[in-house]
């Protein structure tokens, strides 16, 4: 099947560079997270973790979202990274309308009976092991409670490859960004 792009010219190249910008975002604070542990001081170090998966999420998604707006809505590239990240909108929009959903007003919750818990969302947490930081939600939704979870490192590296098919759709992945961009050096794939 043929890819092709969405948008050219300006508008592709500011939307890839925004792309690869939060990319970027993303792959500095899966970093932070995954080197942010104090052994005198474990409960501030979850907490500092538990804050960066927040951002981390966030930044993932917008990754997704500018490659959506620069590669054909069917690429390839955009079903493989909802295949190896399944959740990542769900999870994202739960976390954007927090206080709806806190509430029991979230857009899935909508429903004619009210949640079952008192709190229609709850951030159950997050650990470290060695295959990276996970991070867990938990919704209580119209079709019950939806326990959602992201692997930092295997959804960072699902944007990477993302990122790397925006870029050279973009007519951007030339040998100077290769030598400049550690980010979206291929070689990192298998990290």
């Amino acid at each position: 099947m043929e890819q092709t792009s969405l948008v050219s010219g300006p508008l592709m190249t500011q939307l890839t560079s925004w792309a690869h910008l939060w990319f970027s975002a993303a792959v500095r604070t899966d970093r932070a997270i995954e080197s942010n542990w104090d052994d005198d001081d474990p409960m501030n170090s979850i907490g500092e973790r538990d804050a960066l998966s927040l951002v981390l999420i966030d930044a993932l998604r917008n990754v997704e979202r500018g490659a959506q707006r620069v590669l054909d809505g069917d690429h390839d590239a955009l079903r493989q990274f909802d295949s190896d990240v399944p959740s990542m909108k769900s999870l994202r929009d739960r976390l954007e309308h927090y206080d709806a959903y806190l509430s029991g007003e979230g857009h899935a919750q909508q429903s004619t009976t009210a949640p079952a818990a008192p709190l229609g969302m709850r951030f159950i947490g997050s650990g470290s092991r060695t295959g990276g930081h996970t991070i867990f939600i938990h919704v209580d939704e119209k079709r019950g409670r939806v326990k959602y979870q992201l692997d930092a490192q295997s959804a960072v590296l699902a944007a990477r490859r993302l990122m790397l098919t925006t870029v050279a759709a973009a007519g951007m992945d030339d040998a100077q960004h290769r030598s400049r961009c550690h980010l979206c050096r291929p070689d990192l794939l298998d990290q």
